[in-house]
């Protein structure tokens, strides 16, 4: 099940805070490439990696474990985020337009 954030959040505040705990590699992408490297964020996570998707930001996200850990804990506690704040969305790609409608801040894709 993939999560998405729906309260306003600070996009590098989230990236600075995971950088403790998971090995964070960015893929910027523009119009012409988006399509390729949303691509290879979604082979990421079938490898088992955990993809991520922010507003206004023209990047996937690839987060790799440092730790184990739970991420939805880590996220509601750094960023003060209740339970209301976050939902889930089961279809990866409906996940990600959710972001680029507006209706939500990020978007975690789990495998």
């Amino acid at each position: 099940m993939n999560t998405v954030i729906k309260k306003w959040i600070q996009p590098y505040l989230l990236i600075e805070y995971l950088k403790d705990y998971y090995t964070v590699t960015d893929l910027t992408f523009d119009g012409a490439s988006k399509n390729k490297f949303k691509a290879k964020m979604f082979e990421a996570v079938n490898a088992g990696k955990i993809g991520l998707y922010m507003k206004n930001v023209n990047k996937f996200y690839i987060l790799e474990e440092k730790e184990n850990v739970s991420l939805i804990d880590i996220i509601k506690e750094k960023l003060s985020l209740s339970d209301a704040d976050l939902a889930d969305e089961p279809d990866k790609e409906r996940a990600l337009q959710l972001v680029d409608m507006g209706k939500s801040e990020a978007s975690f894709i789990f495998s």
